[in-house]
């Protein structure tokens, strides 16, 4: 596959964005940028992995791209949905007319109102978007089969938290009823079915078994488009104040994650992108797009030094730690520096932070560094200048878009057609 232009993705239609343009390019898989629509998705994570802000995010972007020409409804099955829509978005979402506005209690329930929202998109130039939040919310109806399924599995010592005991009938019915007749009326009618699921431990995994699972049986693998699992990767604090080397009453203000494609039915499955959520925000798609194109936060997710001196001109070479380890080498510098590390903290293996911290500290060096990289600026005046210029930030889409399909480009075979 060849790679793709910020112009074939940004003209792929009937493609749904996630509010998050890395995000986008994982789902998309090479054909368009987030989720196709006509499709069912699954959103799989823990507690406080961002499945609720993520879905909001989708129908929040996907109105201000589609307006009166998209519909929505956010099935809150846990009524536990406490997102200020109007503050964080500009328009309460909730109430909107456009809105279906209706709550499943249980999976025929679900089924029904499936139906029902299918029936409001009528126009062809209309476009749905159904989040069930979420499908562990949902009950059977047929109550007392269900607690015999419990006292079944009770008695053969597995309880009702058990991996063969948890929604069984859920499961059952999905698999027979519920997928098999919406997958096509779900493509006709332009309608993206996301479906929000809660990670569960799997306690009779054994030692080669999957140790997480979620709700929804095989038919769930089967019939999603992408399967989509979110892990919370660090929490981001800000304030408190500094007591010898500790920060002291920080507080939690959002939480950086990791969005892996389980499944996908695309060209490139397994994709996988870290994001940032602000909960007075949402997701930050400008700060995760920086991110990555400068390699700025560490395999823990915290952001790395590199981010006080950002070369956003692009007047110098791209700082890499590839290329900043060959520049140390080229003017000479290479074993000087290893030898201050080693002096430092008793070790010579470099580490990017270590170096570019030494660089800074060591004005001559510094102003090498400048002149060959190009001047740096600060990732959140960086942020604020992307904000208020379009042109800016239609120039971070290109060059986010560019690395990814390089990255892409690199990976390919390059084999020869075996049928040509």
């Amino acid at each position: 596959m060849s790679k793709v232009s910020y112009e074939e993705y940004k003209a792929a239609k009937n493609y749904a964005p996630t509010g998050c343009l890395l995000l986008d390019l994982a789902v998309g898989g090479g054909l368009g940028l987030g989720f196709p629509y006509g499709k069912m998705v699954n959103i799989v994570g823990d507690k406080s992995s961002g499945k609720t802000f993520l879905s909001w995010e989708i129908v929040a972007a996907n109105f201000y791209k589609y307006k009166k020409h998209l519909k929505w409804n956010y099935d809150d099955a846990e009524e536990g949905d406490t997102f200020n829509t109007k503050k964080l978005y500009g328009t309460d979402l909730k109430n909107h007319d456009n809105s279906f506005s209706q709550t499943s209690d249980t999976v025929e329930e679900f089924d029904g109102n499936t139906s029902l929202f299918l029936k409001e998109i009528r126009s062809v130039n209309q476009r749905g978007i159904y989040v069930e939040d979420s499908l562990d919310g949902l009950s059977d109806a047929d109550k007392e089969k269900q607690e015999k399924e419990f006292e079944k599995m009770a008695a053969t010592g597995k309880g009702k938290d058990g991996a063969g005991s948890y929604n069984t009938g859920t499961a059952s019915h999905l698999s027979k009823q519920y997928f098999r007749t919406k997958a096509g009326k779900l493509s006709k009618k332009k309608v993206l079915l996301i479906i929000v699921s809660q990670v569960r431990e799997n306690l009779n995994a054994g030692m080669f078994g999957k140790k997480l699972y979620r709700a929804g049986g095989k038919a769930m693998d089967f019939y999603a488009h992408t399967c989509l699992w979110l892990y919370t990767s660090i929490k981001i604090k800000k304030g408190g104040r500094k007591v010898g080397d500790d920060i002291i009453g920080a507080k939690t203000v959002g939480v950086v994650v990791k969005a892996v494609t389980e499944k996908s039915k695309t060209p490139r499955p397994y994709r996988e992108c870290y994001f940032s959520i602000y909960f007075d925000y949402g997701i930050d798609n400008i700060g995760s797009c920086l991110d990555y194109l400068y390699d700025l936060r560490g395999k823990d997710g915290k952001l790395l030094k590199a981010a006080k001196n950002i070369p956003w001109d692009q007047s110098g070479v791209d700082k890499t730690w590839k290329n900043i380890q060959a520049w140390i080498k080229e003017i000479g510098v290479y074993e000087e520096i290893r030898e201050a590390k080693k002096e430092d903290t008793g070790k010579k293996n470099l580490s990017r932070e270590w170096v570019e911290d030494y660089i800074e500290k060591t004005p001559d060096l510094k102003a090498k560094a400048d002149e060959y990289f190009g001047v740096g600026i600060d990732r959140d005046s960086l942020i604020a200048l992307i904000e208020d210029d379009d042109k800016m930030y239609e120039e971070m889409e290109r060059r986010t878009i560019d690395k990814w399909e390089s990255e892409e480009e690199a990976v390919q075979s390059n084999r020869k057609r075996k049928y040509s």
